[in-house]
């Protein structure tokens, strides 16, 4: 600052000032709007993909992939880069790294095939995307199943007990999966519910 007689001062910097309600509204919009702007790229991305890459994403892997690998996934330009990442993506996950036989993925697809076979239904044509067809894929079979009959105006129920699982960072839970048995067409469909024991 350099003063001049007569004058008052002059600052060469803006002193700061609160952002008023309206800025910080404008603010969280165009970050909104960025952020909107991304899922839409990435989902236009996925339209764009061949079919056996789209198929691999959105029917094979759809329970198991996180978030960042399929965002990783379709930012990929090239077929041979899909192709690597496939072969990464199974590799991680083979419970014996460098082995031939991955026993994960080769379970992964019998619970998909075991799925189809037995959980489709008049609402849902392909069973792996039934809600017991997307829990025995991500879960496996169920360590006891227990039917009980309606009584009144109760549904009959199915449940599905897992006595231990390993969830993501190796805790260990007990869930039961619970599912009105009813075999008859009604809407809306059965309803699961997956609850601790």
């Amino acid at each position: 600052m350099i003063g001049n007689p007569g004058r008052p001062s002059v600052s060469h910097t803006a002193p700061a000032c609160p952002r008023s309600g309206w800025a910080r509204g404008i603010a969280a919009a165009l970050a909104l709007v960025l952020f909107l702007g991304a899922g839409v790229a990435l989902a236009k991305e996925k339209d764009k993909l061949p079919a056996r890459y789209r198929d691999w994403l959105e029917k094979d892997v759809i329970y198991i992939i996180s978030k960042e690998e399929k965002d990783s996934f379709l930012r990929l330009a090239r077929d041979e880069d899909r192709d690597k990442f496939i072969e990464e993506f199974w590799e991680i996950r083979n419970p014996t790294p460098g082995s031939p036989v991955n026993e994960f993925k080769e379970e992964h697809y019998r619970r998909i095939a075991f799925a189809n076979a037995r959980f489709g239904s008049e609402w849902v044509a392909n069973g792996w995307q039934s809600d017991r067809g997307r829990i025995y894929i991500i879960l496996g079979p169920p360590g006891s199943r227990q039917f009980f009959t309606s009584g009144g105006q109760v549904y009959p129920i199915e449940l599905w007990v897992w006595r231990r699982w390993t969830c993501a960072g190796g805790r260990t839970r007990n869930r039961l999966w619970k599912k009105p048995a009813s075999s008859t067409k009604s809407w809306p469909p059965p309803t699961w519910v997956l609850a601790p024991v």
